[in-house]
């Protein structure tokens, strides 16, 4: 994200709503993946190439979605 748009979202949330709004949002976005793999809308590699990213750095987020 750039830092205007963070600027302009800090004016209307605070920063944990900022983040529980971008947790909501990455397991979001492994939900689609994962359900495009299930109907073959997309390949494999793809959901090696997000499980590989999340292994690069360990962190509760990742975990979570890991999970």
């Amino acid at each position: 994200m750039s830092a205007d748009f963070n600027k302009q979202m800090m004016a209307v949330f605070d920063e944990s709503e900022l983040k529980k709004r971008q947790k909501d949002q990455m397991f979001g976005n492994m939900h689609l993946i994962v359900e495009l793999y299930k109907y073959n809308q997309i390949k494999s590699n793809i959901i090696t190439h997000c499980i590989n990213d999340m292994f690069e750095e360990i962190n509760c987020q990742n975990v979570e979605i890991l999970c």
